[in-house]
């Protein structure tokens, strides 16, 4: 019965350890990247000028 006990607390302490250290990464937040024509274009100064365009033609909603 001593050793039933044992095997029951070992069973426990390792299940509390496995799910407090599996679950430790899940807090983080991911924001998602916006991919779009507007998203990738205005994350490169590159594009300043097709933005402006964009902006100007009033096509940032539709291609958003």
């Amino acid at each position: 019965m001593k050793n039933f006990a044992k095997l029951i607390k070992l069973t426990l302490i390792a299940t509390t350890l496995v799910t407090m250290f599996s679950c430790s990464d899940d807090d983080t937040i991911v924001t998602p990247i916006n991919n779009s024509i507007v998203g990738v274009t205005s994350r490169n100064s590159q594009f300043s000028t097709l933005v402006t365009a964009l902006d100007k033609a009033g096509l940032v909603q539709t291609l958003d």
